[in-house]
């Protein structure tokens, strides 16, 4: 429970710290700081790298699917090159299982908090931009439609503790990695963007090599950034 409320205290702090953001800018002076702030929409195709064929039931294959991102992001200008970002984002989450010719979606609906330096390059009617830094996706709910009456691989007992004896279970409430991304942004506060975040730590609740599921994301974003 208490990482559930992680994006409703990170989104009240956004709230407060707009409150004082200066928007007098001047690409001139190396030293200004303040801070902006935007919201952000998009489709995103998210897939998993994994590692279950030596689990009973497992997916055959598994296949990236449509979802949806939508949330805003908090930036502290450090120069008129450099700055921190702070992202909040709710997602609807996809992926494709197949097993024994049946196919069947699995979706997640979750949070995702990212934390990335931003450095931009000055274009002719605006600038270009990327970023890059750790985030992590909190998983609040997640269910499973398809052909067949298939259960949802990650969310039932797919192993026994080795030390133990006591059934594992199921999806994490929570996964990290590094979220990479570049844009471009209009002088009318237009951007649009295209983002990798690539999962490092396991969804499944398993302590072995041999059974891992890291998701990956790629997707693409529209912001207004309120600058």
């Amino acid at each position: 429970m208490k990482y559930k409320l992680i994006p409703l205290f990170l989104s009240i702090v956004c709230c407060h710290l707009t409150l004082w953001a200066q928007q007098d800018y001047d690409e001139s002076d190396e030293n200004i700081q303040f801070v902006s702030w935007g919201i952000t929409a998009g489709p995103n195709l998210t897939g998993c790298r994994v590692n279950l064929d030596s689990t009973d039931g497992a997916p055959d294959k598994t296949h990236p699917a449509l979802g949806i991102d939508a949330g805003a992001f908090l930036e502290y200008h450090i120069t008129p090159h450099w700055s921190l970002q702070f992202a909040a984002a709710g997602n609807i989450a996809c992926v494709r299982t197949e097993i024994d010719g049946l196919s069947n979606r699995l979706t997640t609906y979750g949070a995702t908090l990212s934390m990335l330096v931003c450095h931009r390059w000055t274009a002719a009617k605006g600038f270009w931009f990327c970023t890059a830094g750790p985030f992590t996706h909190f998983i609040f709910a997640n269910s499973i439609s398809g052909e067949g009456a298939l259960e949802n691989p990650f969310t039932r007992v797919i192993a026994n503790d080795p030390r133990t004896g006591e059934p594992q279970f199921a999806m994490n409430d929570f996964n990290a990695g590094i979220a990479l991304n570049i844009g471009y942004e209009w002088n009318t506060h237009w951007q649009w963007q295209i983002y990798l975040d690539w999962g490092i730590t396991d969804l499944l609740n398993v302590d072995s090599h041999d059974l891992y599921v890291k998701p990956y994301k790629l997707g693409i974003l529209l912001s207004y950034h309120f600058l």
